[in-house]
């Protein structure tokens, strides 16, 4: 593939990317943001697909407990339950433009019996102890370590992970099963092998550490649109140091900015599979490489 046409796959994937993540993160709580994308998005997986995390939910499921799946959106997750024999299955999400469409789509696929109801996670219009299993899949941001070791709490936490370069976590809360060690199970697992780029589950818990990087899709997409007209980022000078200041204040390091690499990349994989290829990874990495490169020269404190 020649060096133009690995441009021009950049520059689709910038395209297909921005249609996808809001212009900020403060968006994702604006409910006609989810209804439009939905109004036209057919399918997208949060946190990987069923594939990746099966072997930790399986040995979990069963055909006689009733599982309820929250902020479904357009996943496909309850299809794969009901292929793992679950039967009672319910999904809820905010917006009805999801719940309409998943609704279409189970009764095109005869796929009946899957509830798929309209409702906020945060008031479920369900009875106490209606359901076997919860199952939450990239709608809550973060668990928070105050509420998993709170006293109060009778839940017994475990965790693993899964994923290669960037890795996902799997949460299984217990009701009614606190076991004495529950916190220190957090602080002490570790992975297995250590991946290559990754930050401590400490940190990962007490900070919400994606969004200390203030290098947005926008701004990359740009930088890769850039690199494509003129061999080069350039990025406004008042810009730089804006950003350089924040990540400054921030306390941002060196594994910060690589773990948002991994990401990144990760997230552009999903969403244009048939376009991604080595040529690609290369240019959106070296479009996001120089634009770090300018924001650390301007990572100081203001004069």
């Amino acid at each position: 593939m020649s060096a133009a046409e690995s441009h021009e796959r950049t520059a689709a994937a910038a395209a297909e990317v921005a249609e996808v993540a809001p212009g900020t993160a403060a968006a994702y709580l604006d409910p006609r943001y989810w209804d439009e994308r939905f109004s036209s998005e057919e399918h997208y997986e949060w946190c990987k697909d069923y594939s990746h995390f099966r072997h930790l939910l399986r040995p979990l499921l069963s055909p006689s407990l009733s599982v309820l799946e929250l902020g479904s959106g357009n996943s496909r997750l309850c299809e794969e339950l009901r292929r793992e024999g679950v039967v009672d299955i319910t999904c809820v999400d905010l917006s009805p433009v999801a719940v309409q469409r998943m609704r279409k789509r189970l009764a095109d696929r005869g796929l009946g019996g899957i509830k798929v109801v309209v409702a906020d996670m945060l008031d479920l219009p369900f009875d106490s102890e209606s359901f076997d299993i919860v199952i939450e899949k990239g709608t809550m941001p973060h668990l928070r370590r105050p509420f998993l070791e709170a006293p109060g709490l009778t839940w017994s936490v475990e965790w693993d992970t899964f994923g290669e370069a960037f890795h996902y976590f799997f949460y299984t809360l217990r009701k009614g099963k606190r076991i004495s060690n529950s916190s220190e199970r957090i602080q002490s697992k570790r992975f297995v092998d250590t991946p290559t780029v990754s930050l401590l589950h400490e940190e990962m818990e007490s900070e919400d550490y994606i969004f200390r990087i203030t290098v947005d899709v926008d701004e990359t997409c740009e930088s890769a649109a850039q690199l494509r007209k003129a061999g080069k980022v350039t990025v406004r000078e008042t810009t730089l140091k804006k950003l350089g200041t924040m990540h400054y204040k921030s306390g941002v390091v060196d594994g910060h900015f690589e773990v948002t690499r991994f990401a990144l990349l990760e997230v552009i994989k999903e969403a244009v599979p048939e376009m991604w290829s080595p040529e690609m990874k290369n240019a959106w990495g070296e479009a996001y490489d120089q634009l770090v490169a300018a924001i650390k020269q301007e990572m100081k404190p203001l004069p």
